[in-house]
């Protein structure tokens, strides 16, 4: 028996013997939409070649902003709109300035509230290894048209070994709080 097989019957999807089963039935009297069938083939397609970026890990928006806020893993952080004819980049912040053993930046999130109170949450890295190395941080923004982050206000929140795979993705949920990965 495959070591999954076992546990089909108890969430009510499949029994196993239909894992080997050579033809679909269809359940015309399911509400489940979809299909049995796998999704087409991934195709990648470049979307803002005008931008330049580098190493590009994450794309994040701001709320009631038309911005797109992108975070390079060098530690740039840009925003542009992404509708305008050509896309022009505005820098937020260089975590590299003032932090030269930066390993990688990983993310933001804009307070829901950010227009009021101008916070901005980022997660990055120092150099691997180092006890108190991954850091999340709480930063003011010094303009708000476009955003730009005041790199001497910041607040670390928290910290935790840094090297390897550190998560270090933030977002606020529907419940006001900030989560972490």
């Amino acid at each position: 028996m495959r070591p999954f097989a076992r546990f089909l019957p108890l969430i009510g999807l499949l029994s196993p013997l239909t894992l080997h089963a050579q033809t679909r039935t269809l359940w015309e009297d399911s509400r489940m939409q979809g299909s049995p069938e796998p999704p087409p083939p991934f195709v990648q397609r470049e979307v803002f070649p005008g931008l330049g970026l580098k190493n590009a890990l994450e794309l994040a928006t701001a709320p009631g902003s038309d911005r797109f806020f992108l975070v390079e893993r060098g530690g740039r952080i840009l925003s542009f709109v992404p509708e305008k004819e050509k896309e022009d980049p505005q820098l937020v912040i260089d975590l590299k300035e003032g932090r030269p053993d930066l390993g990688n930046a990983y993310g933001i999130v804009f307070h829901p509230k950010w227009r009021e109170n101008r916070r901005v949450f980022l997660t990055y890295t120092l150099k691997p290894g180092l006890e108190n190395g991954s850091r999340l941080s709480r930063f003011t923004l010094k303009q708000l048209d476009p955003p730009v982050i005041d790199p001497g206000s910041e607040t670390i929140l928290l910290t935790w070994l840094s090297g390897g795979h550190n998560g270090a993705h933030v977002q606020f949920g529907p419940d006001g709080f900030l989560y972490l990965t």
